[in-house]
């Protein structure tokens, strides 16, 4: 996708904002969300990232497979927010 090429470029920022456009216009994947939580976790943006794994996890058009990933981010980020705090 354009957003990954861009992100191999460098331009984390544009790729972020191309993400979030897929997202806006619920032409989501798991991928997408994936990889703008992880683009946001990089970026130093851990609440950003929570948000984008919690809006995956209620987006039903997902695979209840992949959700349980999604859950896994999210306490991960919880622990480290809770053990900076």
């Amino acid at each position: 996708t354009l957003a990954f090429y861009l992100r191999h470029q460098g331009d984390i920022r544009e790729a972020i904002e191309v993400l979030n456009r897929q997202v806006q216009q619920k032409r989501t994947t798991p991928d997408i969300y994936f990889l703008l939580g992880e683009l946001y976790e990089k970026t130093g943006q851990p609440e950003a990232a929570q948000k984008v794994y919690q809006q995956a996890l209620g987006d039903e058009g997902l695979p209840k497979t992949v959700r349980p990933n999604f859950a896994t981010k999210l306490r991960a980020l919880t622990t480290m927010k809770n053990q900076r705090d």
